[in-house]
């Protein structure tokens, strides 16, 4: 997926991947229309871990990786490894 970060702090997502399926066992539609499901699937106790990692890559512009457990319906308790590199765009977003 692409998440965009507005510098009014609002968030969305602007592309979503058809393997959001087999990873977060969600639809890209559920998941382009609200991106609270997928910090739903996150395990409750890496959620502020996780969340604090990306904050402050979105802050400093600094590349991460954070692995952390999401919580499925069918596929139960898995572990994934996510990376991002955040861009600054001209109209102040971060990508």
């Amino acid at each position: 997926y692409r998440y965009v970060l507005h510098p009014d702090g609002s968030h969305r997502l602007s592309y979503v991947s058809s393997q959001v399926r087999e990873i977060y066992e969600l639809s890209p539609e559920m998941v382009l229309a609200d991106v609270s499901h997928l910090q739903g699937r996150i395990h409750p106790d890496d959620l502020e871990r996780t969340d604090a990692v990306c904050q402050h890559s979105a802050e400093t512009l600094e590349p991460f990786t954070v692995e952390h457990r999401l919580v499925l319906p069918e596929k139960g308790t898995r572990w994934i490894q996510a990376f991002a590199r955040p861009k600054r765009q001209e109209n102040g977003d971060i990508v």
